[in-house]
């Protein structure tokens, strides 16, 4: 394991091993299972702050008659099925699973510009069809066509360990 990926990205030695297996660390699912949860919340808040709406918005129909509150009743339908849309991610069960990628890095930076401001650099770590977004001290810990195995999954997809397996493949001939 080289100790300034490890730094870098933010795992263990433990990490490593059980990502190597394609599964997560007992680290790595605590955060999971905590990253479930808060999202969970989320979920529940939107979802019933929209059913709150959709009564509210429907009330005057029911105690005036539906003409001319056809718009209240429209918003209420909308908000009722955003609500219910919301509360259905409740169940919802991110996975756990880990994924593997693997191959030459590329790193780029972007920049996002504005006349002669400059607005937002982003730095990004792609290998093959795979594409991260990192910090500037993840993607300086990595080495630029350097051949290496990225272990993601969770939430967004996110980078959990990564190992560099080489340096860039000799070309052909």
């Amino acid at each position: 394991m080289a100790p300034h990926l490890a730094e870098a990205f933010g795992f263990t030695e433990d990490d490593l091993i059980n990502n190597r297996s394609l599964r997560l660390s007992p680290a790595q699912e605590r955060v999971h299972s905590g990253t479930v949860v808060r999202r969970r919340v989320v979920y529940a808040v939107v979802g019933l702050v929209g059913l709150a709406v959709a009564a509210a918005l429907a009330y005057p129909a029911v105690t005036d008659g539906v003409d001319g509150n056809l718009g209240l009743v429209a918003g209420a339908v909308a908000a009722a099925v955003l609500g219910l849309l919301f509360l259905s991610g409740l169940s919802e069960r991110p996975s756990q699973e880990v994924w593997l990628a693997e191959g030459a890095a590329t790193l780029v930076r972007r920049t996002d510009e504005d006349g002669d401001h400059q607005l937002l650099v982003t730095h990004h770590l792609v290998i093959g069809e795979d594409e991260w977004q990192v910090s500037a001290e993840q993607l300086e810990a990595l080495t630029q066509d350097d051949r290496y195995r990225v272990y993601h999954g969770g939430m967004g997809r996110r980078i959990l360990s990564i190992e560099r397996v080489g340096p860039p493949a000799e070309p052909p001939g």
